[in-house]
């Protein structure tokens, strides 16, 4: 196991908030067989880390907020995924698009 792995699971089985890594984590897992992929197949990786990111963000949408503006905001107001979460996955994304991936 690489230090990430150990933050992705410390993060999950404890109370911190890092919801960023609910995108990011299943990215660089999936970033990861870039390092055994087929010639060629960097883009078909890419595309499916980008998605795992984009499920990951929106996995966020219904967590209750513990830290930060949204702590303090009524429950029924927040409704939309993690910013920072979105921006892990729309970063990925605008990545595999300037590399030529289709949206």
């Amino acid at each position: 196991m690489y230090d990430w792995d150990y933050l992705c699971i410390f993060v999950k089985v404890s109370s911190l908030s890092l919801v960023q890594l609910d995108a990011l984590c299943p990215a660089v897992e999936e970033l990861r067989r870039l390092t055994t992929s087929p010639p060629g197949g960097h883009m078909a990786i890419l595309q499916a880390a980008v998605e795992k990111a984009e499920l990951g963000a929106e996995s966020t949408r219904d967590l209750t907020a513990r830290a930060g503006r949204a702590s303090y905001i009524a429950t029924v107001r927040v409704t939309l995924p993690d910013p920072g979460a979105v921006a892990i996955a729309a970063v990925l994304r605008a990545v595999f698009e300037a590399l030529g991936g289709q949206k």
